[in-house]
């Protein structure tokens, strides 16, 4: 989907001739692997393995995505990170707030088929925009 998946072979291993394989992801991979979790779990949302499984996957997408977005944080903003940093908190307690309330809403009405839909389609969008910021900059460098 889009993740980076290469062969590295660092330095120390060299002599033997051994490869450690590496998996990069980036902002936008993220957010598209975590889409088509959500929409894994509208299809596999009866099986409970499954679900679990899918659940896990969220969780070390889900959960390792703010560690990528201080990085471009204090690398866009280095010289006002502090300020930054509180709008980026502001944003995402206004996030969290306003996905409990929708989805909740969308629970109520149609059941958990509906909020899955809703996030695959937020985190799609998102993607498309890390995308074309990723571009934008890459191509201001």
């Amino acid at each position: 989907m889009g993740a980076v998946l290469r062969r590295v072979r660092p330095h120390a291993l060299a002599d033997r001739e051994e490869q450690v394989l590496s998996l990069r992801i980036e902002g936008d991979d993220a957010a598209r692997l975590t889409a088509a979790i959500a929409v894994a779990l509208i299809a596999f949302g009866g099986s409970f393995a499954v679900t679990a499984a899918l659940l896990v996957l969220w969780g070390l997408l889900a959960t390792s995505a703010p560690v990528g977005w201080w990085t471009w944080l204090s690398r866009t903003l280095p010289h006002d990170a502090e300020a930054g940093g509180g709008l980026m908190v502001a944003v995402v307690q206004l996030a969290i707030t306003l996905g409990a309330v929708v989805g909740g809403l969308l629970f109520d009405a149609s059941g958990y088929q509906s909020t899955f839909t809703a996030s695959a389609v937020i985190l799609l969008v998102a993607a498309v925009l890390a995308a074309l910021t990723s571009r934008k900059d890459r191509a201001a460098a």
